[in-house]
């Protein structure tokens, strides 16, 4: 049978679902250099099932989301994606079963609303947001992670239910896993039983690493520095490989953050030979190989 031939029967087999597993697609939005720079336009041009990665980076759109899409913020580096519109609703959210995490609505509060979910069964959780007010629902939709996530934080290795961070929250956390021990009630029938304490980016969350590959343009025997988030109480370390032929590292610093347990590892490298090379970082434990995130830098020395 000829591939052509094969590729047809499998498309018109996943159309009447007499496959049951079929690829899915994946879209990259950031605000310079992806496949696109706005966040509605990956959104028009996805499918049912698609996921699209969202890059860290400030993005001022009305969203409409009427497909049954996974809308996935990345921290890249600088902080979970800032989504916002100005007077009007972030996202309108009309597609049943579809999922949002990983995203700042903190900036609707004062300009505009974040989310109007006129949904049933769709999943929004990870997210920052300002209060309940800044959200509108007709629907009913999940407002915490729909199974139980592996998730690190203050020091602690955890399993549980992860809702979304509410900058108003006044709960208590009795047992301080980062969860709030009372919900936040948007509505009767929308409520996030598992509020986060803190931002979500103050946890680490399993399977939510942040892999994308950032290039750094170099000039012989000039430093440059590479800085990274880490918390040092949680027993993880940031692991760094890299050609020592090509680079040398100088120094290594931590920068401490008085308002969380997180801080900032700053490493200082030179180049020393003009040869494009990878700088490879793994977020684990000294005395096991979990991998808990990772980082990679191309490096190209001019």
């Amino acid at each position: 049978m000829s591939p052509g031939r094969l590729a047809l029967i499998v498309a018109i087999a996943c159309t009447f679902g007499l496959i049951m597993i079929c690829a899915k697609g994946s879209l990259t939005v950031c605000t310079d250099g992806c496949g696109y720079g706005k966040i509605q336009s990956a959104v028009d041009a996805a499918s049912a099932g698609d996921t699209i990665e969202v890059r860290s980076g400030t993005y001022n759109e009305e969203l409409s989301i009427g497909k049954q899409i996974v809308l996935d913020g990345i921290d890249t580096g600088d902080g979970k994606p800032a989504l916002y519109a100005d007077n009007g609703t972030a996202v309108y959210l009309h597609a049943d079963d579809a999922s949002i995490l990983g995203f700042d609505f903190t900036g609707c509060k004062e300009i505009g609303s974040a989310i109007r979910a006129e949904s049933v069964g769709s999943t929004v959780y990870l997210n920052n947001f300002a209060d309940a007010s800044s959200i509108t629902a007709k629907g009913i939709s999940f407002w915490n992670s729909s199974s139980k996530l592996n998730y690190q934080y203050g020091g602690r290795a955890l399993r549980g239910y992860l809702g979304n961070y509410w900058r108003d929250y006044k709960g208590d956390d009795e047992n301080r896993d980062g969860i709030g021990d009372e919900p936040v009630y948007i509505d009767s029938k929308n409520v996030d039983l598992y509020p986060l304490m803190q931002p979500a980016e103050n946890y680490i969350v399993e399977g939510q690493r942040e892999e994308v590959e950032r290039t750094i343009n170099s000039r012989l025997n000039v430093p440059f520095n590479i800085s990274i988030r880490t918390n040092p109480a949680s027993t993880y370390e940031w692991f760094v490989d890299y050609d020592y032929h090509t680079l040398r590292l100088d120094n290594e610093s931590f920068i401490a953050n008085p308002t969380g347990y997180w801080g900032t590892n700053v490493y200082t490298f030179t180049p020393i030979k003009v040869k494009s090379s990878q700088i490879y970082f793994v977020y684990r434990r000294p005395w096991d190989n979990i991998v808990a995130d990772t980082r990679s830098f191309l490096v190209f020395v001019g």
